[in-house]
């Protein structure tokens, strides 16, 4: 967890300046105000409202606590004895502190993360003991039940709107081709065989809807299969599609599927106990693939596979809204069970030098079951909200979510999920010094544009600005104001949201216009891979009209987000930190941003490997 911290707020912090510094796209000032007001922090609890004590600017402030959430991050992830409940809630904090400016920026990895740290503070030692506690296997339930729901609500929604490519078993093959980043392999799955992809979809389906409910069977060898069958799902996934830590974080997540006794087999155990267990494994693995043959019909003919859905809207429907009431019952009374466990059998309790250490430790144990019990009752609203059938946002549990829902201890997800889209549409920015033209256009690193370039390969790195842009293609641009701002940075030439896009075709002065153009992009067939590039494009019409500074729709939209055309920053009383965290900052811009963060964790990977060998 400590790596996928470290790669969270490096990745955060390269390209902070260009999305929330004094000059950049969505400048944190504007939501984080530099007083030392308790109200302000009541509204919108953040470190960065400490800003005033430490002499700084607020954008300088964000700079500061991304580097020391790289900084605890690292020396966590090259040293287990520092991994403590102290070092998460101090990481917790920090990047909870950062997500409060990343405003239309926020991305479910970000989330994911929060809610997993979280949860990571009850499973953590306080102290470097490295004893078992009683509530070590209560924790790891919490980190299942959120696997969980992230797996069965993501899979669940798909079939959930009626989309006909999810009925129809079409929609990966659209998904190749219309993800936000794919990478070169993204193109390569696109063109397998239709009934592959059909395949692939049933796959997908089984191990988004059914599989999940092995996450929280008390079973290991049922877990371990749940653990094998989603590995193989995550690598595909991140080999097809840049998400950043996202994919990263989910097979950290899974590791808690297992237990020691899965990697430390006792010398004991009988060689028929094990093959046992491997017999009843193979039997798991196969009712999962009976369902899924049964369910959807599978058949083979004609040396192609064949499909017929064996249920209906109305059936499916049913067992969603059913499957979202039922479901928290399971993780509620698991803990209560495990909790009653290891009451009755914990050495901690049961060989307790003292009857005041054995009340002590059924004390913290019981506080920590009303913990997770108390998130297992709000998690319900948000999981149950997938379905309108199961909604339960307007009751007394709703009422009491609402207030803790800005804390991001337990969050909705698959919103994004609902629909495949029919095909890919991409903003394309330009400029020119003559509104009449020529149009040279900005190119950025990883997002879809120049069609002569090679698909990217980020690994964990989460580019902002460019996944951003996969949602504004597909909404009128009074939705996405912020490209308004976005405008003028680049009518300026500011060079902290330079560094966000690529460095070819950049204006070296300011231009007089921009504008925005949308076209449809298709990849190119089979056949003309072999000449030309991975893309094909038609201009679609047009996104943002050609705008100059002066331009009177620009200034009330910048008006509006409280954007002034030119901002004077003020002077800060710390002038060493401050001056400490620009030279820093001038440093990190010199790498590319995938770099930047393979850097440190080449480096994190050297030390262990260093201090194994010592």
């Amino acid at each position: 967890m400590c790596a996928i911290y470290l790669v969270a707020f490096l990745s955060f912090y390269h390209q902070n300046e260009g999305l929330f510094g004094d000059n950049g796209i969505l400048p944190a000032r504007i939501h984080i105000s530099n007083t030392a007001k308790i109200t302000a922090m009541q509204k919108r609890p953040s470190l960065l409202h400490f800003a005033y004590y430490l002499g700084i600017d607020t954008a300088s402030m964000v700079d500061f606590l991304a580097l020391a959430g790289v900084l605890i991050s690292f020396v966590g992830f090259i040293s287990q004895s520092f991994c403590l409940m102290s070092t998460f809630a101090a990481l917790w904090a920090l990047y909870y502190s950062i997500t409060q400016v990343m405003q239309v920026f926020s991305n479910q990895a970000d989330l994911l993360l929060l809610e997993a740290g979280a949860l990571l503070l009850l499973l953590a030692p306080v102290s470097n003991t490295r004893r078992e506690t009683p509530t070590d296997r209560i924790g790891l339930l919490m980190i299942r039940w959120l696997l969980f729901r992230f797996m069965f609500v993501s899979g669940g929604v798909k079939l959930a709107t009626s989309c006909p490519q999810w009925w129809s078993l079409t929609a990966l093959e659209r998904h190749f081709e219309t993800l936000p980043l794919p990478t070169p392999l993204a193109w390569y799955a696109y063109y397998l065989p239709s009934h592959y992809n059909q395949l692939g979809m049933v796959f997908t389906n089984l191990s988004e809807l059914l599989v999940p409910w092995l996450f929280l069977s008390p079973l290991l060898s049922m877990r371990t299969v749940a653990f094998y069958w989603h590995m193989f799902l995550q690598f595909h996934i991140i080999i097809t599609g840049n998400y950043g830590f996202l994919n990263f974080l989910i097979v950290i997540l899974l590791f808690a599927l297992l237990d020691d006794t899965h990697f430390l087999r006792p010398r004991t155990e009988g060689v028929w106990k094990e093959r046992l267990r491997t017999v009843f494994k193979v039997i798991v693995f196969l009712a999962i693939g009976y369902a899924g043959f049964f369910l959807y019909g599978i058949g083979f003919k004609n040396g192609q596979f064949t499909f017929k859905l064996k249920f209906k809207k109305a059936d499916y429907d049913h067992f969603f809204a059913s499957a979202l009431r039922i479901s928290p019952l399971l993780p509620l009374v698991g803990v209560i069970v495990t909790f009653m466990y290891e009451m009755m059998g914990h050495p901690l309790i049961r060989r307790a030098k003292s009857l005041l250490g054995m009340f002590y430790t059924i004390l913290t144990t019981s506080f920590f079951l009303l913990c997770c019990i108390g998130l297992i009752g709000m998690s319900t609203v948000p999981h149950r909200n997938a379905h309108k059938d199961s909604n339960i946002s307007h009751t007394e549990v709703g009422y009491m979510y609402s207030k803790f829902q800005h804390l991001s201890l337990v969050n909705e997800y698959g919103k994004h999920l609902r629909e495949i889209r029919p095909g890919r549409l991409e903003v394309i920015l330009q400029h020119a010094d003559n509104i009449e033209g020529p149009w040279e256009e900005y190119e950025f690193q990883y997002k879809p544009g120049n069609v002569n370039y090679s698909l990217p390969m980020a690994g964990p790195y989460l580019p902002r600005l460019d996944f951003q842009f996969y949602d504004v293609a597909g909404a009128p641009i009074d939705r996405h104001p912020w490209i308004y701002a976005l405008a003028l940075r680049l009518l300026t030439n500011e060079p902290s949201v330079k560094n966000l896009l690529s460095s070819r075709n950049f204006p070296r002065q300011p231009p007089k216009f921009v504008k925005a153009t949308l076209y449809e992009f298709h990849y190119t067939s089979w056949n003309e891979r072999n000449n030309v590039a991975y893309w094909t494009r038609q201009p679609a019409g047009e996104f943002l009209p050609p705008c100059s500074v002066d331009d009177a729709t620009l200034q009330a939209r910048l008006k509006a987000l409280k954007i002034p055309l030119k901002y004077k920053v003020p002077p800060v009383t710390n002038a060493v930190l401050k001056n400490a965290l620009v030279f820093v900052r001038k440093q990190a811009t010199l790498i590319e941003g995938s770099f930047f963060v393979f850097t440190f964790l080449a480096l994190g990977f050297a030390i262990i490997a260093t201090n194994r060998r010592n």
